[in-house]
């Protein structure tokens, strides 16, 4: 598992809202960055109690991230074998997050609940 696999996968291999992008732009490389999307976005969920991209379809679901994280550069886009997908990404322009501070206190107040001791 998180290996890189030569194995023909689907875009359908796990719930929608924890399909890394990767996933569903038809890449066919499964490696280890798609456990960690998923695993980050089940995070933000215990967190914040809600979806952090609850896309109503593949396409929503995409639109959803790059509203979050920002249009990719062109670099980042590489592994986009089809031309209409990499369109599609590109047709966002919304700038690039830079800098994403996780602030606790923040996260409490979305969360409403309080930290565990350990």
């Amino acid at each position: 598992m998180g290996e890189n696999l030569d194995i023909g996968l689907t875009e359908y291999v796990v719930t929608r809202y924890y399909r890394a992008p990767e996933i569903m732009l038809t890449s066919h490389k499964y490696t280890k960055k798609i456990d960690i999307w998923s695993v980050g976005c089940t995070l933000a969920e215990l967190i914040t109690k809600k979806h952090l991209f609850p896309g109503e379809d593949y396409l929503n679901q995409i639109k959803l991230i790059i509203q979050l994280l920002g249009t990719p550069v062109d670099d980042d886009l590489y592994f986009i074998g089809n031309g209409n997908a990499k369109d599609y990404v590109k047709s966002f322009k919304i700038p690039k997050i830079v800098n994403i501070n996780i602030n606790i206190s923040l996260l409490r107040s979305y969360s409403n609940t309080k930290t565990p001791r350990l």
